[in-house]
This record gives C-alpha cells, sequence and structure tokens, in this order.
C-alpha cells in the first residue's frame, strides 16, 4: 500500500497503528475470557497475567480506540 496524493503518509501509517490497535484489543478480550475458563478450572497464572497487563498495556489501547 504506498502513499498517493489522496492519502497522505501520515494517514497510512495511523490506519495502521489503529488497526493494530484494534488486533491488540481483540486479542485481549479473548484471552481475557480465556482467562476466566481457565480460572474455573482452578488455573490462576492467566488470569494473575491479565490483572498485571490491564493497568500498563489493555487500558491505553482501549483508550485510544
Amino acid at each position: 500500500m504506498s502513499p498517493t496524493s489522496e492519502n497522505p503518509i501520515w494517514k497510512t501509517y495511523l490506519d495502521r497503528f489503529l488497526m493494530i490497535d484494534l488486533f491488540l484489543v481483540i486479542f485481549a478480550s479473548l484471552y481475557f475470557f480465556i482467562s476466566l475458563v481457565a480460572r474455573i478450572n482452578e488455573i490462576n497464572w492467566p488470569l494473575n497475567l491479565f490483572q498485571k497487563l490491564w493497568l500498563p498495556l489493555f487500558i491505553p489501547a482501549i483508550t485510544i480506540l
């Protein structure tokens, strides 16, 4: 995808950044549901990892969207 006169280069990079951010949020929600299922089965580490990543990674990603 090359920038044209209709799409400046900054818009191309912004679009790519927002798509990566969207997929990060989708991955986070899927990981959250998987970690809840694991927690029901008494496997606690996935949910603990999610809770550690919540503030530094997932909250900013959700805020940008």
